[in-house]
């Protein structure tokens, strides 16, 4: 799946709740994420030094703050039932 798609957000909702009732969830659900090291880790500080390691950088950067807002909307999802 791909975690920048806001249909995989969709779709995760759709697994957690097929019924879509707007009620509250029937079971407990844990919502587990392992987000990849996409910009934030030390090595980039090695790839910044070079122009092509800054635009790779920023653009793991803009990949991580996608898949960032949409767990952050998923688990709003969540906490709202």
């Amino acid at each position: 799946m791909d975690a920048t798609n806001p249909d995989t957000v969709k779709k995760c909702i759709e697994f957690i709740n097929p019924g879509l009732t707007g009620t509250a969830l029937s079971e407990p659900v844990l919502i587990w994420a392992s987000m990849p090291c996409t910009g934030g880790c030390k090595y980039q500080n090695i790839n910044a030094q070079t122009e092509s390691g800054k635009n790779h950088r920023e653009l793991h950067i803009k990949t991580f703050k996608k898949m960032w807002r949409n767990f952050v909307t998923l688990i709003e999802w969540a906490l709202s039932r």
